[in-house]
């Protein structure tokens, strides 16, 4: 959700130029995000069973990955220092972390430093995208300096940090920190990355693009958060944790390609309404932990408020509508002020 600078072929031709279909295309996903919670709030535990509900959270965070991805690989860009790369991801990412944070506690009336350490102990709990994208950076920074240390072509160290610690973060089964994030997404990043840097990975024949979409497709109508289709067979020797992982990461990577690879031909135009899904995509991170705070402190009393007979699309655009208006509205207003567009918002 981080801000890319590219000309409209991929390439960064100066500081102030944008890339209309990666903010376009993060302006659709912060809509299928808070339209996912809204319906995750309606139905609560049996949202699994809805096919809408596993469309969009198959393949959404991890294609903001893949963006933010592409957006990273800058050709023909000089060497920036690891110090500053790190001080300004920090400020766009792990500044409105705790920002929000810290504000969540407050109006909760929780410990501050028990409650902070739990959601740094456990970020998946709010506002975990934030805090996976920094250490997605920190790690692919680290990564670089490896290859350049070993005299290995850059790609080596990601693709295979990119496959492996999936494999073993499976194993282990840890998710402190939100490690196991880290690793899942990053595959995710380098994908973004790597597409962008080599032409032989973009695919320009649409029936191919339309196969593999039909793929995703059928993955996805089966994607369940927690647990494998029926009809997918397990291996006695594997954890069954790596198993979802791998069908998980599986659809997502399908349907990531489609999107790399589709998103620059149909979100590129200059109409009206793609003008505003990419202003959309601008403000994205600041929809995204505003709508997450709205959700988790006034969701439920937002539904109580609709009479019980009301049926069930109805109460979710409802909770959408108010959730994304609100959000978007809060973004405006923290964007008027440079310290609050700077602490919360992640604007320098």
């Amino acid at each position: 959700m981080t801000d890319g600078l590219v000309s409209t072929k991929g390439i960064r031709t100066s500081p102030t130029s944008r890339l209309v279909w990666a903010d376009s295309l993060k302006g659709w996903l912060i809509i299928l995000v808070v339209m996912g919670h809204a319906i995750q709030w309606v139905l609560g535990k049996e949202v699994d069973e809805s096919h809408t509900w596993n469309l969009i959270y198959s393949f959404h965070m991890s294609a903001f990955m893949a963006v933010s991805g592409w957006l990273t690989y800058r050709p023909r860009q000089k060497p920036v220092g690891v110090g500053k790369v790190l001080v300004r991801r920090a400020n766009q990412l792990l500044v409105p972390f705790f920002c929000w944070t810290i504000l969540f506690i407050v109006i909760k009336g929780w410990n501050l430093l028990g409650s902070l350490w739990q959601f740094i102990y456990k970020p998946d709990d709010l506002f975990w995208f934030l805090w996976v994208l920094f250490f997605i950076h920190l790690l692919f920074i680290l990564l670089q300096r490896l290859s350049d240390a070993l005299h290995l072509p850059p790609t080596i160290p990601l693709v295979v940090t990119a496959l492996v610690l999936p494999l073993v973060i499976g194993f282990f089964r840890t998710d402190n920190f939100g490690i196991h994030f880290i690793v899942f997404y990053l595959m995710f990043f380098v994908l973004g990355y790597l597409t962008h840097q080599y032409g032989i990975l973009q695919i320009h024949n649409k029936a191919v693009l339309v196969a593999l979409a039909l793929v995703w497709l059928l993955l996805a109508w089966h994607w369940r958060m927690h647990a494998l289709p029926s009809w997918v067979p397990t291996v006695s020797f594997l954890p069954e944790s790596i198993a979802q992982y791998a069908y998980r990461a599986v659809t997502a990577v399908i349907a990531n390609v489609v999107i790399l690879n589709a998103a620059p031909f149909l979100l590129s135009g200059s109409s009206r309404l793609n003008a505003r899904i990419t202003l959309l995509g601008q403000w994205s991170l600041g929809v995204y932990v505003a709508h997450l705070t709205l959700l988790t402190l006034y969701g439920r009393a937002a539904l109580r408020l609709l009479p019980s007979s009301t049926p069930y699309c109805l109460r979710v655009l409802v909770l959408f509508a108010l959730a994304f208006t609100l959000s978007v509205l809060i973004v405006f207003l923290l964007k008027q002020n440079k310290y609050t567009a700077r602490l919360f918002l992640g604007k320098i």
